[in-house]
């Protein structure tokens, strides 16, 4: 009667269930709460739930009652009352294995009720160098795609949870979380991958809490990936003030990166383990064979449910009088391990069950009936898994789309993988990786981690050598460096006798060691790499020898950089246009970098000509960028932003929005560099918009600092401090330390400007000190400057101290247009004091240089102080006729810029 007024109440291909079936089914499907309702013949509200979709693994029912852990489940559920009032947590459930820590979860799971959302996944012993293995298993059931997914339902998958969040993302960041569970190439750079992900996990969970508590379970994490260890290793910290409870699951030796409290899951006490021997026989046991199963155990839950099956399927105990009594000696009945319990347990199986348990064992924890019974080919592997289920040995976890079993326990598959020959695992090993790739021959791109994880434990090394490079090539694109390396050393041992496996792996060491910031290590793999070319092979010599020199050129090695660009360029054939123009494109930088800019100039234009003739957009549009940066070096300021454009062009024709936001902030720089304040305001916001919807939270951080110096150069002060203030708190976010000391510099000058100089001077010396940290001095000139403009006003003294500071720091850097600030601020420091003739020294050099850059609003500012030192002359002296021009001149500057504050300031004289 229930089940058909529930039926009533559904819509067309709806599923709603009542509260039994919820809590029977619970553990198989994922459930939407309806409340209760008013249901016909009811006298009472009914709760009901939709189905929403089945779970990609389920938990198996346990037979018998929880035993002991009172304690250590109501810390868990204390702590989860604790997260739905906002106070936020981290427990790590630890303890060995099989001492019963997913037995303690799944309870504590199993008595929840509605109004909380769940996110599980968990570590298994084959993804330790899968790039985000456990990361991925917690957004798969985020988004609700299971394993066997293809690309579109993932998709699907993903783009309706957004839509359902309010979460409004680009494709950009869409394809990098397809990419992170295995699907699609992302279009991010390496180093990018990882920020924009971390920023997208972030406001996916912050939408998710808008809706109620969550708790996220992580099991077996102590065979977690270190890339989804160092993204959870954030997320976690933001836990303290959310509704989210964080439970992970490790053995006892694992620490987590993380604060998190532990619930130590110990053996259980001698009078719980009674009990557990009582229910696993269904009986009271003689004396000396209980005692004999406690000893042995150790209080062990796991140890004592194996003993129990292992004895009572073996027939070595029988009832007698309702008592379960030995019948043969308690010596030889009873193992001493667990190993040894489930080794028994194996041996006792039929033939055919015990063949099919070992070859599940090697496809892994959980795995497809379709790849089994192609390693396996027999006609009762279907009888034979039934009696494994039966047994106790594995599970069924899914049906659709394709079947799937896993262990009951991680020690099960343990067991039953070291009970075969090593020759024999690794003859399954290749037999497994092929059946993957022919049962899923159109998604194989998707399984290239598990390939390489089964071709590496394998006899044949080609096919092991090809599927290491192809995992490591994806860790390097999402920047999982520990990942990639780990794959291409596996590569490296596999190819001893494959040239090109050597080459193509020491490349890829050299790659992942560059954008660590371990260039020594590049430039070593690099040289390994070209003792493996092929002496015909001008392509990948050329390749190699320009990837070293890129090393050269940003460790500032210019001559090494030269010399070995220059051969790299001369060693390829006319006709290979692209490579040529990859050569180019770093030489042309290396001699702007040095102030070549005419030789630069030829050798980028040289360099986008070739990439035209290739066809390659994606190098001609990083030529225009470069070309843009001579012009703008050179004072071309309108050659500039026409290859910025042409860059930018490019780029959106590509659908790179990468480039596209790199080549709006350049664009932007250049117009505020003219005091065109409007144009830059727009390109930087224009920038900003792709960032946020890409979720680059180090481009965000970028541009809100580009929009505030803008604001700050206009006077408006309340509006830089806030745009300073957004782009130090998201540069602090994903630790960029420069990031951080150029923001608190912009917000010490401004709070200087608004009238508040002991926050301005606490801000700015900070920041001074954490750019001495770096050992950076590129700003240390401007926080100088600054640091003398916040001292001015109460020390005078000290105000000169810092200006001769900045002027001497620039000057050895060979700043040029911080030293014509730098002046300046030195002239208005002097004057302060009555040291008129230096003053005026100061202030004229400032001028001589500033004419010669395109900091018009310095400019102005220095003109506009001069003219209040020459007004100040003596009335003999003939400067005091340039008054009313420096004025004049200033004015116009400041006018043309929108510099409604200096402009006020001019005129109060």
């Amino acid at each position: 009667n229930t089940a058909q007024r529930l039926e009533s109440i559904a819509t067309p291909g709806e599923i709603v269930v009542g509260p039994i079936t919820y809590r029977l089914a619970g553990r198989a499907f994922e459930f939407e709460p309806l409340g209760p309702l008013a249901l016909k013949g009811k006298a009472q509200p009914v709760e009901a739930y939709r189905v929403l979709r089945s779970r990609d693994e389920t938990v198996a029912l346990e037979s018998t009652p929880l035993i002991g852990r009172r304690a250590e489940l109501a810390l868990l559920r204390q702590a989860l009352a604790g997260a739905a009032l906002g106070r936020g947590s981290a427990l790590t459930v630890q303890g060995e294995a099989g001492v019963g820590k997913s037995r303690l979860i799944a309870e504590f799971t199993m008595g929840l009720g509605t109004g909380v959302d769940r996110w599980t996944g968990r570590g298994r012993s084959y993804d330790r160098q899968t790039s985000y293995a456990v990361l991925g298993s917690l957004l798969r059931s985020a988004f609700g795609i299971r394993q066997a997914d293809a690309e579109p339902v993932a998709r699907a998958g993903i783009e309706a949870r957004l839509r359902e969040l309010g979460v409004d993302l680009d494709e950009a960041p869409v394809r990098l979380l397809l990419d992170v569970l295995g699907y699609a190439a992302a279009s991010f750079d390496p180093q990018a991958s990882r920020r924009v992900l971390l920023e997208v996990v972030r406001t996916l969970l912050r939408r998710q809490l808008t809706r109620g508590p969550l708790l996220i379970i992580a099991e077996d994490l102590h065979w977690i990936d270190s890339a989804s260890q160092a993204v959870l290793a954030e997320l976690v910290k933001d836990l303290v003030s959310l509704p989210c409870l964080f439970v992970a699951s490790a053995r006892s030796e694992w620490q987590p990166a993380w604060p998190s409290r532990r619930v130590e899951i110990t053996t259980l006490n001698e009078s719980e383990s009674r009990q557990l021997v009582a229910q696993c026989l269904g009986g009271a046991a003689e004396p000396a064979l209980l005692e004999t199963m406690l000893l042995k155990s150790g209080g062990n839950a796991f140890y004592i449910e194996q003993l129990a099956r292992s004895l009572r399927e073996s027939g070595a105990i029988a009832r007698d009088n309702g008592v379960w009594v030995a019948r043969r000696s308690l010596a030889l009945l009873v193992p001493d391990t667990v190993h040894e319990v489930l080794g028994a347990r194996i041996d006792g199986l039929g033939a055919g069950p015990a063949r099919v348990v070992r070859a599940a064992a090697v496809v892994g924890r959980t795995f497809w009936s379709r790849v089994l019974e192609r390693i396996v080919p027999s006609p009762t592997v279907t009888a034979d898994l039934d009696h494994l289920i039966e047994q106790g040995f594995v599970e069924r976890r899914g049906i659709d789309p394709d079947v799937t079993h896993a262990f009951r326990h991680a020690l099960i598959q343990e067991v039953a993988y070291l009970k075969q020959l090593q020759s024999q695992r690794r003859r399954l090993h290749v037999r497994v990786a092929d059946a993957i790739k022919d049962l899923f021959a159109e998604r194989a791109d998707e399984y290239v981690d598990i390939l390489a994880y089964h071709y590496a434990r394998g006899d044949d090394d080609p096919k092991a050598s090809m599927a290491l490079l192809a995992a490591g090539q994806r860790a390097r694109r999402l920047y999982a460096i520990d990942e990639a390396l780990a794959y291409f050393r596996a590569a490296l041992e596999h190819s001893a006798k494959n040239p090109a496996g050597t080459l193509a792996a020491w490349e890829g060491i050299a790659d992942v060691e560059g954008f660590a910031g371990r260039y020594a290590e590049a430039a070593a793999g690099y040289r390994q790499a070209l003792a493996a070319v092929d002496p015909a092979d001008d392509a990948a010599r050329s390749r190699l020898t320009r990837k070293l020199g890129v090393v050269h050129l940003i460790t500032g090695d210019m001559p090494a950089a030269i010399a070995t660009l220059t051969e790299a360029r001369d060693v390829l054939p006319a006709a290979a246009d692209r490579e040529q123009a990859l050569v180019l494109l770093e030489l042309g930088q290396v001699y702007w970098q040095q102030g070549s800019y005419e030789r630069s100039r030829e050798t980028l234009l040289t360099a986008a000509d070739r990439a035209e003739r290739a066809g390659a957009d994606d190098a001609r549009a990083d030529a225009y960028k470069h070309l843009g940066t001579v012009a703008s070096l050179s004072g071309d300021t309108t050659m500039a932003i026409e290859y910025y454009e042409r860059s930018l062009r490019l780029y959106e024709t590509r659908g790179d929005v990468s480039g596209q936001a790199n080549a709006l902030n350049n664009i932007g720089i250049v117009h505020r560099k003219e005091g065109h304040y409007l144009e830059a305001l727009q390109a930087h916001a224009k920038a900003l918009a792709i960032r946020e919807r890409i979720g680059d939270p180090l481009g965000i951080g970028t541009s809100s600092n580009n929009l505030a110096q803008i604001e700050l150069a206009r006077g408006a002060l309340d509006e830089a401090s806030g745009d300073f203030t957004a782009a130090l708190d998201r540069w602090s976010s994903i630790g960029y330390a420069a990031g951080v000391a150029l923001a608190r510099t912009g917000l010490g000058i401004a709070a200087v400007r608004r009238g508040d100089p002991e926050t301005g001077r606490q801000d700015l010396q900070r920041a001074l000190e954490e750019w001495r940290q770096l050992g950076s001095r590129t700003y240390q000139s401007e926080t100088e400057r600054y640091l003398a403009e916040a001292f001015l006003p109460t020390d005078a003294g000290t105000a000169l101290e810092w200006a001769q500071r900045a002027v001497a720091t620039a000057r050895a850097v060979q700043a040029i247009d911080q030293e014509g600030v730098a002046l300046q601020v030195l002239g208005t420091v002097q004057a302060s004091r009555g040291a008129i003739a230096e003053s005026l020294t100061a202030l004229e050099r400032s001028r001589e240089i500033l004419q010669g850059t395109g900091e018009r609003q310095e400019l102005g500012r220095t003109l506009a102080t001069l003219a209040r030192g020459y007004r100040a002359l003596p009335p003999g002296d003939s400067r005091r006729s340039e008054v009313e021009a420096l004025v004049g001149e200033a004015a116009t500057i400041f006018r043309e810029l929108g510099a409604e504050l200096d402009l006020r300031r001019l005129e109060a004289g």
